[in-house]
């Protein structure tokens, strides 16, 4: 699907882009990955029936999020990566 707001005219938005990123990419910010699917699984999860009900589902969830939540992501992608970075890139438990 092509954006049709004038900002982002020729911005394809679709799983299947030129770029291929592979699942939790370096290359994709841990709140991102994260924290889109958690606040998109509390969104759904009272199942709006009503748009008017969702961007209420959506503005909830957002206010809901407190700066220590984000912090403490944060500090698991240190500790994921001195742990990648000790394993040499292998398999992590």
């Amino acid at each position: 699907m092509i954006a049709s707001d004038r900002s982002s005219i020729d911005r394809i938005i679709s799983r299947n882009s030129a770029v291929n990123w592979p699942p939790r990419s370096c290359y994709s910010p841990p709140l991102d990955f994260f924290l889109r699917s958690r606040v998109k699984s509390l969104v759904y999860s009272n199942k709006p029936q009503t748009v008017d009900d969702l961007k209420a589902n959506v503005v909830r969830v957002i206010n809901e999020i407190r700066p220590d939540f984000c912090a403490r992501v944060i500090t698991n992608l240190v500790f994921r990566t001195h742990s990648t970075n000790r394993n040499h890139g292998g398999y992590l438990k």
